[in-house]
């Protein structure tokens, strides 16, 4: 997982950021939503897999990759988003592709 998480910040530095690690949420790595999107989907081939909304208004999302590189990013109303935790092994739960029984 360091190996990645400086893969990823190597990749986010390009745009201007140095940071260390996400390893801790007042280590994450902030920046625009398109921009840390675009960098997922150039460096990691990761797209949005999942989204949640918050409580206090935040969107949660879990960016994927076919390699089971995976990311989640925090975002804020305004648009400003943070990379909190990322890794591999990434596995989708066979519920999740099932229809709503509800």
């Amino acid at each position: 997982m360091m190996i990645r998480s400086a893969l990823l910040l190597s990749g986010l530095i390009g745009v201007g950021v140095a940071a260390s690690p996400a390893s801790h949420a007042s280590d994450a790595v902030c920046l625009d939503r398109k921009v840390i999107a675009d960098r997922l989907a150039s460096y990691h081939q990761e797209k949005p897999e999942a989204a949640g909304l918050a409580s206090n208004g935040q969107v949660l999302e879990v960016f994927t990759s076919r390699n089971g590189s995976w990311t989640l990013v925090l975002t804020d109303a305004d648009g400003s988003s943070c990379v909190i935790a990322s890794g591999n092994a990434w596995t989708p739960l066979a519920w999740a592709s099932e229809p709503n029984k509800s």
